[in-house]
C-alpha cells in the first residue's frame, strides 16, 4: 500500500499546499495569508559585570521552522503542521524524543485531513530549522484534549526508535572472520530488518511487506572484528538493542541516523557509524559556551567529588564460570580518600575485556569532577551555531573569573572561574509564543584516568 492508496484524495504532493495549526484553512489550495511559523529568540543574555549594550548589534533574526509529516514507509511528505509549541531532542547513539502541539481545525474536512496525515505508528515527523533538517522520527502517540483549546499533542522519537520495534527472529552469527568488522555486523542487522541481502553472508531473510523503510547504509570500517550470535529463533531480540550492545563493548563505537530532504520530495535516512567515537575537537571548530555571551544558565551536579574509589564488576556465566573485574581510582586513595566501593552486575557481558571497560566507565561516573552537566544557550549565537554543530562535538565551556563580589549563581559557584572542555551528547530545541529555546547536555570530553586494580587498591 503506497501513500496514494492510504491517503486517497487528501494526499499532498507539495507540502505547502496543506498546513494545519492556527489560522484559517483551505482544502483546495495554497493559503493566501499563510505565514510560516517563527519563534522569537530569547532575550539577550545579561552580563551584569560587563559594561556593554546587549542591543548594540541589533535584534536577532526570527528563525523559521517547518514541521512536515511523512509516510514512514516511503518517506514521502504528506502535509505541513503549524504547531503552537514544540520540543525536539537529538541523542547520540540513541533516540531523542519529540512533542508537538497543534491546533485542531474546526472545519470538518481540514480536521479529518490533519488526523489522517498524523496517524501514530503510520506517519513520521520531519523538522527543518532555517531550511536545514534538524529532526526526524516516528510519531508514536497522539493525544487530544478539548480542555486545551482543541489541540492534539503528537509524541514521537527519532528514527532509531523504529529499530526498537524490529526483532532478530532467526539464528544469526558472526565469528570474527575477515568480513566480520563490527560495522559490517551493524549494517547486516539493519539489512536483516529491512529484508535486504546481508553484506557478510550474501543471503537475505524474508520479512513482511513494508519492512524496508529506506535506511541507507554506508561502507565505514572500524578495524574491530566481533564474534557474536543471536538465537532469534529461540528468543527474538530487538535489532536496536543488539546494535546498542555492540556499541557498548570494549573498542565500541557511536552511531546515529542522519536525515535530509531528498530531491524526490521525501526524507532521506542514512545510518552513520564512528569509531571509537564521534567527535570534533573545540580547537578545530572553535565552539564555545561562555557566561556573559551565549551561555544563559547551567546545571551543575551538587554531589561534587568521588562517591566511589573502586568498582567491582561481575557476571555469573554458569557451570562454575564467572567474570570479575575491578577498577580503582588510585589517585583518590593517594590523596586521602577512604576506600569506597560500588558493585556492578553485567548480565549480558560475555567477554573479560568488555566487563573491564564497563567497570572502568562506571567508575568515571562516580569520580566525575566539578563541571557543567546541562546548559541553556542562545540559539542565535555563532559561538555554538545550531546549523553547524554536531552531536559529539567538543565545546569549551567558560565561566570568567570575577574580581568583585557577585550575587550570580555561577560566579559564586566558581569564584575562580571555570574553563573546561565538554562533549555534546544530546541537545534540545523548543519553541512557543514566548520564544525559541536551545539546551545541550554535556559529558566529559576526556574521561579521568582509571587504573585496573585487584579490588584491594593494588593496580596491575
Amino acid at each position: 500500500m503506497d501513500a496514494a492508496d492510504y491517503l486517497g484524495t487528501v494526499l499532498v504532493t507539495d507540502p505547502p499546499n496543506r498546513r494545519y495549526g492556527t489560522g484559517s484553512y483551505s482544502t483546495t489550495g495554497v493559503y493566501a495569508d499563510y505565514v510560516p511559523p517563527v519563534f522569537p529568540p530569547p532575550e539577550p543574555p545579561v552580563d551584569e559585570f560587563a559594561n556593554i549594550d546587549p542591543d548594540a548589534a541589533g535584534p536577532a533574526p526570527r528563525v523559521p521552522y517547518r514541521f512536515l509529516t511523512v509516510d514512514y514507509v516511503t518517506g514521502k511528505f504528506l502535509g505541513e503542521l503549524v504547531p503552537s509549541s514544540f520540543e525536539i531532542e537529538r541523542v547520540l547513539s540513541g533516540a531523542g524524543a519529540a512533542k508537538v502541539t497543534v491546533g485542531l481545525p474546526h472545519e470538518a474536512e481540514a480536521a479529518r485531513s490533519l488526523l489522517t496525515i498524523s496517524q501514530p505508528r503510520r506517519c513520521g515527523l520531519y523538522v527543518e530549522r532555517a531550511g536545514l533538517a534538524v529532526w526526524s522520527g516516528m510519531i508514536w502517540t497522539r493525544e487530544w484534549d478539548n480542555r486545551a483549546a482543541d489541540t492534539i499533542v503528537l509524541s514521537g522519537a527519532e528514527d532509531w526508535s523504529y529499530l526498537r520495534r524490529r526483532y532478530v527472529k532467526d539464528l544469526l552469527s558472526w565469528t570474527a572472520g575477515p568480513l566480520d568488522d563490527q560495522f559490517a555486523i551493524v549494517r547486516d542487522l539493519v539489512r536483516y530488518a529491512q529484508g535486504q541481502t546481508l553484506e557478510t553472508k550474501g543471503v537475505a531473510y524474508a520479512q513482511a511487506r513494508n519492512a524496508n523503510v529506506g535506511i541507507a547504509l554506508g561502507s565505514e570500517t572500524s578495524g574491530v572484528r566481533r564474534t557474536v550470535a543471536y538465537k532469534g529463533h529461540v528468543a527474538p531480540k530487538e535489532v536496536a538493542e543488539a546494535i546498542e550492545q555492540l556499541s557498548d563493548n570494549a573498542d565500541g563505537f557511536d552511531f546515529a541516523i542522519e536525515v535530509a530532504r531528498s530531491n524526490a520530495g521525501s526524507v532521506a535516512r542514512t545510518l552513520r557509524l564512528w569509531h571509537p567515537k564521534r567527535s570534533r575537537p573545540a580547537t578545530l571548530t572553535g565552539w564555545r559556551a561562555e557566561l556573559g555571551a551565549n551561555l544563559l544558565s547551567v546545571s551543575v551536579p551538587d554531589d561534587v567529588g568521588a562517591t566511589a574509589t573502586t568498582v567491582i564488576g561481575s557476571n555469573d556465566l554458569g557451570q562454575d564460570r564467572a567474570l570479575r573485574a575491578y577498577a580503582t581510582a588510585q589517585y583518590l586513595l593517594d590523596s586521602g580518600y577512604p576506600v569506597l566501593e560500588e558493585s556492578l552486575t553485567a548480565r549480558n557481558v560475555k567477554e573479560q575485556a568488555t566487563l573491564q571497560q564497563k567497570v572502568s566507565e562506571a567508575l568515571t561516573q562516580f569520580v566525575a569532577g566539578d563541571g557543567i552537566g546541562e546548559a541553556d544557550l542562545d540559539p542565535t549565537s555563532d559561538l555554538l551555531p545550531i546549523e553547524r554543530m554536531e552531536l559529539g562535538d567538543d565545546v569549551e565551556v567558560v565561566v570568567p573569573r570575577r574580581s568583585v563580589y557577585d550575587d550570580g549563581v555561577l560566579t559564586a559557584r566558581f569564584p575562580d572561574g571555570l574553563r573546561q572542555t565538554r562533549r555534546i551528547v544530546s541537545w534540545k530545541l523548543g519553541g512557543n509564543s514566548g520564544g525559541e529555546r536551545f539546551s545541550v547536555r554535556f559529558e566529559e570530553a576526556e574521561k579521568p584516568t582509571i587504573e585496573v586494580g585487584d579490588g584491594a587498591g593494588r593496580t596491575s
